[in-house]
Order: structure tokens, then sequence, then C-alpha cells
């Protein structure tokens, strides 16, 4: 049970389930839910998005296939107090999420949120340039449960179904990585150092710029979070100079990207407490498939971990399970079916190709090895010799060796890099964790402290980060948003999303969508743009774009006059509006491509007549059209 699972540490780096001899008990408590809260949103998106024949007995088998592994007592016995606690501080870790929703990260989420909550299953979000709309094509282990739950009881489900779903995989997260621990001091030490592990990016930007380029840096990232500004802040480049990649804090892939933060410690935590547990390898391969459906970049870097998992461990054998076998392939080629239909290539290659100074570039690279995670690896073979003989371990420094020469992404951003590297890092912060634990009365004094500084000094982009996000919060409620991938993101980011002509074999496996359900909305003027309609929205559509032709950027201009101008709330006359005109001219937002699509607010109150026109950025007027309403305009979503 819970309050057993955080049970005594015998005082090695190993769990205590890492006994040699084949372990067939049940796994613990926390261990068995941690498994069910990666599978289950592939059990939902196989019983909501296929069809019966397919679906149903998918869902079937993944449950068989689990069904050893989660086997067992489920009746919960009076949590101990480190669980109680532990459980409390993953609340408050958990928060963090909720201040991304105004974020540029987080509207992309709500797009996807929202298609999957408003439209069918399959979704397909909305396209005003294709007779026929794309399917949403992305990685849906974080989205699937909250969607249901928003499908069920409505969109403003949605307000309290994320914090929860989110509160619950980081309460796991914090129960995996403290468990064994055999106090709550040293239990609450551990996942401080989880909610704080960062590489030493202070002591990057020192080594780069020098000292003083330094501190002007780091004052001018103070200045964006927790110090009031007092002055103009000057830019500066978050990535490294030479690198497409920066060794990310897990609070920064929870603040973030939580899709890809579940995955990357569920996954790496239950392999490091369960690697020679003889049920838990028995169902490996199904964890780790289930993984690629939550994110198939970090699925690449637990691999090499799995395969580490296996080495010396005496119960191998049990890997060749049926399980592993029948159920686990079958459902990769199912995901990576769906996954690999209509995706989206990036730039790939070799470092060097993107540079002319090899010389700085192999000293960028070196900058990075000691900074981020080479000066930590040998202090912890320092404090604990035995560390070489752990397998994660030596194969989780391999990776972060490697890593940095091969990327994947379009400059400056290494999709790959980022994302594989995750389950390595949280290796190294799980043995930081317990060596900082057990080593708190170590003769090798002087190592201990520099240990302490490696991790205070990266706690620095920790802190910068948590406060720059309590800066940018902002909730909004769900049912007030009317986001959709197609409409809200520029084009690179919606052809990561969705599959515009998706592969046949998966169409045939995929549940019927209603084809008179377009979802655009009503349309008001036919004109060099059509607009329409869309809830509390204006949408225009460029119609040029579906013959391949684009328009240049320019200014909308709409007037829109309410159907009762004395009903006016108070409150934007107040604002500076005419009772008689509500006057919206800003510039568009244009998806990439010549601008085929953009959108904006309409005012709250009921709406007679709409006039609007573009004006390109010379003033040259280049259309305007009117429309009159003969009925209430569409009121947006749960008003």
């Amino acid at each position: 049970m819970i309050g057993a699972d955080v049970g005594a540490d015998r005082g090695s780096l190993a769990v205590a389930s890492d006994a040699a001899a084949p372990n067939f008990r049940a796994l613990p408590f926390v261990h068995r839910l941690a498994i069910a809260y990666l599978l289950t949103p592939v059990a939902v998106w196989l019983l909501g998005w296929f069809r019966w024949w397919i679906g149903v007995p998918a869902a079937a088998l993944l449950a068989a296939s689990a069904w050893s592994a989660l086997s067992g007592s489920w009746r919960l016995r009076r949590p101990s107090r480190i669980a109680v606690v532990l459980a409390l501080a993953a609340g408050a870790w958990a928060v963090a999420p909720a201040m991304q929703s105004a974020s540029n990260d987080w509207t992309a989420y709500n797009t996807v949120l929202l298609d999957l909550t408003r439209g069918g299953w399959p979704t397909y979000p909305v396209d005003y340039l294709r007779d026929s709309p794309p399917l949403l094509r992305y990685y849906l282990g974080w989205h699937m449960v909250p969607a249901l739950t928003g499908r069920w009881l409505g969109v403003s489900a949605l307000d309290w179904a994320v914090p929860l779903w989110t509160w619950c995989g980081v309460a796991l997260v914090v129960l995996l990585f403290a468990h064994g621990l055999p106090t709550l001091r040293a239990a609450l030490l551990a996942v401080g150092v989880l909610v704080f592990f960062s590489g030493m990016d202070v002591v990057e930007m020192a080594l780069r710029e020098g000292v003083p380029d330094a501190v002007r840096m780091i004052r001018d990232r103070l200045d964006q979070s927790w110090i009031p500004p007092t002055r103009q802040n000057r830019s500066f480049d978050f990535m490294s100079t030479a690198m497409l990649m920066e060794h990310n804090p897990p609070t920064r892939w929870l603040l973030l990207t939580p899709q890809h933060f579940f995955p990357a410690s569920l996954a790496t935590l239950l392999m490091l407490g369960l690697r020679r547990h003889s049920r838990f390898l028995a169902v490996c391969g199904v964890v780790l498939v289930c993984c690629v459906f939550w994110s198939p970049l970090v699925a690449s870097g637990l691999l090499p971990l799995a395969a580490a998992m296996l080495v010396k461990n005496r119960n191998v054998r049990h890997v060749a399970s049926w399980q592993n076998v029948f159920v686990a392939l079958p459902l990769f080629a199912l995901v990576a079916l769906y996954l690999t239909s209509g995706a989206v290539d990036f730039e790939r290659g070799w470092l060097w190709k993107l540079h002319d100074d090899r010389i700085r570039m192999v000293g960028d690279v070196l900058v990075l090895y000691v900074a981020e995670f080479l000066v930590l690896a040998a202090l912890l073979w320092r404090l604990e010799p035995r560390i070489v003989g752990e397998p994660l371990f030596v194969v989780a420094v391999a990776m972060l060796l490697v890593v940095p020469w091969y990327y994947y992404g379009n400059p400056p951003l290494d999709e790959w890099g980022i994302k594989f590297d995750r389950p390595a890092l949280m290796v190294l912060a799980y043995y930081a964790a317990r060596t900082v634990v057990r080593s708190g009365s170590a003769r090798d004094r002087p190592a201990y402290l520099a240990l302490l500084a490696v991790l205070a000094a990266g706690a620095f982009t920790v802190v910068w980060d948590l406060g720059l996000r309590m800066r940018t919060r902002g909730v909004a409620p769900y049912e007030t948003l009317d986001n959709s991938v197609q409409i809200d993101l520029p084009v690179a980011e919606a052809r990561q999303r969705i599959a515009y002509s998706p592969r046949e074999p998966l169409t045939a496996l995929l549940r019927d969508r209603d084809a008179d359900e377009n979802g655009r909305g009503t349309l008001l003027i036919r004109s060099a743009w059509d607009v329409y309609m869309r809830n509390d929205r204006l949408v225009y559509v460029n119609p040029q774009c579906r013959r391949g032709d684009g328009q240049a950027e320019g200014r909308f201009d709409v007037d829109v006059h309410p159907a009762n101008p004395r009903a006016l709330p108070a409150d934007q006359v107040d604002a500076g509006h005419e009772r008689r005109v509500f006057r919206l001219n800003s510039w568009m937002h244009y998806k990439e491509g010549g601008g085929c699509v953009a959108a904006t607010q309409l005012p709250s109150y009921d709406i007679a007549r709409i006039r609007t026109g573009q004006t390109a950025p010379d003033g040259q007027r280049l259309w305007e059209a009117e429309a009159h309403l003969t009925t209430s305009p569409p009121s947006r979503p749960g008003r």
C-alpha cells in the first residue's frame, strides 16, 4: 500500500525490489498506479477512435497484458505520513502548469484539448481551405483522459480535469522518486533535489561569455522573473551559442511540456525501481509502447535505458513474455501507423554540418559537458564508487555524451535532443538525490559540499523559470475559449498536430466521421476574403489559398454595431468604446505561407451589423464589405 511503498531503505543505491532472485510478488502499489496512469490514455484512444472490431479487442488485450502487473490487493490502507506530505508537495509542484494557460505552449495544448472535447472521435479539426478536414495526429497521452471528461461533462469540466489529471501524474512521480527512503526528511530532501535539478547554466554562461557578461545576463534573467524591472532588459540568447539544445530541468518539462514530462519521468523511475522485478519485466514492452503514444521522442530515449535494465539481470527470460510479444508488437504497429500518418519531417544531421569553426564547436560541446552533467557525474562517482557498476547510470551518461552531436529539428530547436535526453537526466537526478540523502555524513566532506554547490548552481535555472511563470500566469476558463488547431496555430505548429492525408490502412480502422459537420460556422461575407462567424469570432479566409496563391499581410478593420445600443455594458463604455460602434483595429495573426486564415474576437453582446475590410501596410484599402445579422450570433461556448 502507499504507506508500505515508502518503506525503509537498506542503505544501498538500489531500491528494495532489486533482489537478484526472481520476484513474483505483487508490484508496489504506487508502481502499479504509475503503470495504470501510462496505459489508461491508450485504452481510451483505442476504444474512442477505432472501429469496434479493432478497438475493443485491442483495449481488451492491453488490459489483459497489464493484469499480471496490476494484480494484487487494491485495498488502500491508511497512507503513511511520508506519502501524505509528498502528495501535498506534489500538489504545490503541479500548480505550476496551471500558470501556463496564457503562454504560447499552453495555447497549443489547449487547442488540442478543445478540439478533442468539442469535436468527434476520431477528431478532424475544422479546415477552411479544404473540403476534407485533416485528422488530428499528435501525442495524445496527456490529453485523452481530460478530453474524455470534457466530452462527458462539458467543456467547463476541463477547468478541474486538466489540473487533477496533472496532479495525479506529479504525485506519482514524487512518490516513485522518494520510494524506499526511510524518513520524511530524506524524502523531502530527495524531492527538493528533483524539483530544482538542472545543469549549471550560470557556469556555462561564465565559461562562454566571461564573468562580467554572465553577471549581466543573470541580472537580465532575474529582471524578467522575480525582480521588479527597473530598467530595460538587454536581449540575450537563451540557447547555447553553438548547441541546438540545452539539458532542460524536470521542472521546465512540467511547466512547458507535460505530455513529455510524464512518460520520461514515470517510465524511467519504473525501470529504476523495478528493473529486476519479474512482473514488470513481463510487461515492460507494453509500457514502452504506451510511452510511444505519449511521446515518441522520449520513448526513443527510454530504449537505451531499457537495454541497460536487462544487463546483469537474472530475470531477463521474463522479457520474452506473451505480453511483450503478442500485445506490445501489434500495439506498436498501430501507434506507429497513427503517429507517422502525415507526419512532418524535420531537418536533421550531424552537428558539424552547421558550424564552419569546428574548433569552436568542439570547445562549446566540452563546455556543455562540464556545465550540464560531467562534473555532477564525477562527484557522484567520487561519493558512491559503486555507481559505476549501475548499468542505468553508465548508459545515461553515455547518452548525454552522444546526444549533442546529432540534431533533429529546425535550428535553433533540436526536437530530438531536448526529448531524447530526458530519461537520462532523470536517472542522474535520481542518483544525485540518493547520494545527497545518504552522504550527509560522508568522510569525503569536500566532495559532498562540491555536490551541493553543483546542485545549487543548477537551481538558478529553475528559480528563474518559476519566477518567469509567476509573472506570465493567467488562467482563463476553458468554456470561454474557442481555440482550434487549424485556426489558432501557425502552420508549422499545426502541421505537427494534424495529418492532411492519413494513410489508407489507418482510415480503414478509424471510426466514420459525420461528413455533414464541417464546423466552419456561418458564412457572412464572400469577398476578397471570405468572412465566417464561428461562435464569437470572425474568421477571415483567403480563397486564393485554395488555389495555392497567397496574399500580403494587411490590417483588418471591423465595425460592430450592437443590436441594442442602450444595452451595451457599462464597463465597455468605460473602456472607451462608443455605444453605437465597437471598433476593432488590429494587425491579425497569420499562419505562415502567405496568410491564409486569421481570426478576431467579437464583443459579448448581440450584434446587428458588421462592417469590415482590409488595409495594406502602405495604407491602401484592399477591400471592404458589410453584413447584417437577421438573428443573434452564436453565443460563446458555455456562456
